[in-house]
């Protein structure tokens, strides 16, 4: 080829890459406002897609395992629908669980204030005995569930107006998690569904952000799947091992006491107070010693599971010390609600993941020079 030919074809190279280049600078506009607007659209269900993209990322490669055993009969449909059924029964079913055995128990609690309207209950006799607010407890119990009727005058009075927002915002959280749940596992399906042209897709996606973009997802990942695994494991831990310590200690309804304790488990020092609560109503019914120690059991349990056992289990995938983990969960849960206990740590974990890289770029640069 001869040297004019060469370099106009070098040139017209140059001119098609430089084209391309700007052609997707360009395409980068239009993406982003739309990026945008999505968001905005979708911004009261951003709590349930975050919710089935972190169980996503984190259960990713055994869904994998699971769907390649079974057989092409099931179809992506039907391997979507078993997993996200076996994902919802073990990440929503000691949740479940615990919720249904308090709600058991609350409606004994009601029956016995309907029995209460109608003639009245005695006090029982550890009531007056509840240190320092033993004879307080005492007047309102007789003024309350001790006399017929005495539950529709509380309730007419102008102190429980006090509960009723209270009361309607409960159940607005309850009500709104429940709606959370639903819509989660229903994303969850989804991108169980989507299988791996939909992961080829986000790892495409991600490539756009340079070099490190797929290791940063593969990053989340791991981070999201520890977290989870964290959270699961505490949880059972915690409840079962204060619910025997519960039993040895004689608490009145300690299955509750479990339950309440696995329920908050991943809540960073909320623990703590269903483990007084439990050792106060020891106390109440006369029962120093045993309330003493069940309060000792029930701090070393949640110290060990909260020091030892979720460090241990978070620390070695997200590279973050305890101190990092428990500011993150913290910092996640105030911004987001539930879901930040997981998208805390993912998030700190990608700044220390892109800060060390800033940080080595810089030293090769320096020794470039």
């Amino acid at each position: 080829m001869a040297p004019q030919l060469q370099l106009a074809f070098v040139m017209d190279e140059g001119r098609e890459g430089h084209v391309r280049g700007a052609g997707m600078k360009a395409g980068w506009i239009p993406a982003t406002c739309a990026a945008v607007v999505a968001l905005w659209l979708l911004r009261n269900f951003l709590e349930p897609l975050l919710w089935a993209l972190i169980l996503g990322l984190a259960t990713w490669p055994r869904y994998r395992r699971f769907s390649a055993r079974l057989p092409r009969w099931v179809g992506p449909s039907g391997r979507a629908l078993l997993f996200t059924g076996a994902v919802t029964a073990l990440v929503l079913g000691p949740f479940s669980a615990a919720v249904a055995v308090i709600a058991r128990e609350a409606e004994s609690w009601g029956r016995g204030v309907l029995a209460a309207e109608d003639h009245g209950l005695r006090a029982p006799e550890w009531l007056e005995r509840t240190p320092m607010a033993g004879g307080w407890l005492l007047d309102r119990w007789n003024a309350v569930l001790g006399t017929g009727g005495g539950v529709g005058l509380w309730l007419r009075s102008e102190e429980t107006s006090r509960l009723v927002p209270w009361v309607e915002s409960l159940g607005r959280v309850v009500v709104h998690h429940a709606v959370v749940a639903c819509f989660a596992m229903l994303a969850l399906y989804f991108l169980y569904r989507g299988g791996e042209p939909l992961a080829e897709r986000i790892e495409r996606l991600c490539s756009f952000l340079g070099r490190r973009g797929v290791v940063y997802l593969h990053l989340a990942a791991e981070t999201a799947r520890a977290t989870l695994t964290g959270a699961i494991v505490v949880a059972l831990l915690d409840g079962s091992l204060f619910g025997i310590g519960s039993v040895l200690a004689g608490v009145p309804s300690p299955h509750v006491w479990a339950a309440a304790m696995a329920a908050v488990a991943p809540i960073p020092f909320v623990p703590y107070a269903v483990a007084l609560g439990a050792a106060w109503a020891l106390v109440a019914h006369g029962h120093s010693a045993a309330g003493t120690a069940l309060a000792c059991w029930g701090l070393v349990v949640i110290f060990g599971a909260d020091k030892l056992v979720r460090p241990a289990i978070v620390g070695p995938s997200t590279q973050l010390g305890f101190f990092w983990v428990l500011v993150g969960t913290l910092a996640g849960l105030e911004t987001f609600g539930l879901v930040g206990i997981f998208v805390g740590p993912i998030v700190l974990r990608l700044v220390g993941a892109i800060w060390h890289d800033l940080l080595r770029q810089g030293d090769a640069r320096q020794v470039a020079a």
